[in-house]
């Protein structure tokens, strides 16, 4: 499948500011996370975290407790952007349960998750520093209107700084002039870039099913 990729470099990112931030199945609340010490699994945490939250206190990584709002989330944005029938609320915990290289960027309001940025961190290869890749970005729809991409999108700036990340990457479909839109005015741009890829099937004993 052919898509435009966007990439941004986090040589050109700057110190962000504050950003201001309208048939769901009813919310699930997240439970209060305690942020403010690492635990073996997440070191350096904490910092990037007290750094969200120096943006927007509505903005933290994302733990394993916060699985069931996660799960709604994601089960709302199968809902309306999937073709196929498949239940991605495993995944997401898989991935909650996994962070070496997986940042889930969350947006919280009243307890509730109502944004999430699912991040990607790895080293450059072949150059000095880090790279990300946005894997999704989604804004509950009783959320949206208030500016939850753009302070998602800020906040994947706070910790490219934070993690000496110099490659910022997405794909996004061509037809998708919203998103492609607020990826702009975040400072990212489009290259002429073939995307091209292979699926293989799962295990047999494979949770993802």
């Amino acid at each position: 499948m052919a898509e435009r990729r966007l990439v941004g470099s986090a040589r050109r990112l700057r110190a962000p500011g504050g950003v201001a931030g309208g048939g769901s199945p009813p919310p699930t609340s997240s439970p209060s996370v305690d942020v403010a010490a690492d635990d073996p699994l997440r070191p350096g945490w904490a910092a990037l975290d007290a750094a969200l939250g120096a943006l927007d206190p509505r903005l933290r990584l994302g733990r394993p407790a916060d699985g069931p709002g996660l799960s709604a989330l994601v089960r709302e944005l199968a809902a309306t952007q999937w073709e196929e029938a498949r239940d991605p609320a495993p995944s997401m915990l898989r991935f909650l349960d996994q962070p070496r290289c997986g940042l889930p960027l969350i947006a919280v309001e009243q307890g509730l998750v109502v944004g999430l940025c699912l991040l990607q961190h790895m080293p450059l290869p072949l150059d000095d520093g880090d790279q990300l890749c946005l894997d999704d970005l989604y804004v509950r729809r009783a959320a949206r209107g208030r500016g939850l991409g753009r302070l998602l999108l800020a906040g994947v700036d706070v910790l490219a700084v934070a993690l000496h990340v110099r490659y910022l990457y997405l794909h996004v479909q061509p037809e998708k002039q919203r998103a492609r839109r607020l990826y702009a005015a975040a400072g990212l741009e489009a290259v002429d870039t073939l995307l091209m890829d292979k699926l293989y099937d799962p295990p047999a004993s494979s949770a993802r099913r």
